[in-house]
């Protein structure tokens, strides 16, 4: 299935966890985006801030997906739209939908032929701006992506767009109210002013000791990364329930903004019906 008739490419934007990521693509398996080709770059592992995030979010992950199938229920012939995702991402799970477009607003490449069970596609667009019509697709889903496209203002334009291209959806970021900023692995580090986290995100963070990014990349990370409060998700998404992810049964670690199929809850009621509800993974230190 063709989705798109023209693709408006954005260099203008920031991109998505790019200091990190820019500086370890290399030393990790990952996929560049060529439009033809899928290269999945095997080199010698080495402890990255990315090594270091998959170890330590693995088990929330493989639950939250877990939940993602309970709730929205994926039919096999439904379409997926992934804002801000990768092609990677989906070829650790088993095919559940009939097709998977992922859009991003930098490169990756995919060969389908290593993945010959998936019907996935790849598209270079900025998620503020989706060129696509009205409930699109049968499914949105992102991943820790919102809270890096920058403002506030911004922010309300991403979870608009993929309300507007989504009949479900599934939407993850990391909350606030957590103690622990999930991006640099340090305490209270997101309740300091911008300027404060600037001088000091290099010299008293792990992420700062292991991606040692220049001032120019703490920088532009700083300006593009701002979590959300959980009653801002109210307000980004007025028409879904926000689960909480818990951890050690009190901190708040995620919030999931989920929109189930309209014909759960009335038509008449979308645009006003919110509900709060949680559910808690607890991780014992092992």
């Amino acid at each position: 299935m063709q989705i798109f008739k023209k693709l408006v490419i954005r260099n203008d934007i920031n991109p998505i966890f790019n200091a990190s990521l820019r500086m370890h693509s290399q030393q990790i398996p990952f996929i560049i985006y060529n439009n033809v080709n899928l290269q999945l770059h095997n080199e010698k592992m080495h402890i990255t801030i990315h090594s270091l995030y998959s170890q330590i979010f693995k088990i929330w992950r493989k639950l939250r997906f877990k939940k993602f199938l309970e709730i929205l229920q994926p039919g096999s012939q439904e379409n997926l739209l992934d804002v801000g995702g990768t092609p990677q991402f989906w070829f650790q799970h088993p095919r559940f939908v009939r097709e998977i477009v992922v859009i991003n607003n930098h490169k990756f490449s995919w060969e389908p032929e290593l993945c010959p069970t998936y019907h996935l596609q790849f598209v270079i667009a900025d998620g503020c701006q989706l060129p696509l019509r009205d409930f699109k697709f049968e499914i949105g889903f992102s991943n820790s992506v919102i809270e890096h496209v920058g403002s506030w203002e911004k922010q309300k334009k991403f979870a608009a767009e993929i309300s507007r291209a989504s009949q479900k959806m599934w939407l993850q970021t990391p909350a606030y109210e957590c103690p622990v900023e999930p991006h640099y692995l340090a305490l209270f580090f997101h309740y300091f002013p911008p300027r404060i986290q600037k001088r000091l995100l290099r010299w008293l963070s792990p992420w700062g000791w292991i991606a040692k990014p220049s001032q120019i990349e703490i920088d532009r990370m700083v300006d593009t990364t701002r979590l959300i409060r959980k009653n801002e998700m109210f307000e980004l998404f007025p028409d879904c329930e926000i689960y909480t992810e818990k951890f050690l049964f009190f901190f708040p670690k995620s919030y999931i903004a989920v929109r189930k199929p309209l014909e759960l809850i009335g038509l008449e009621k979308c645009v006003c019906w919110t509900r709060v509800t949680h559910f808690t993974l607890n991780l014992k230190s092992k």
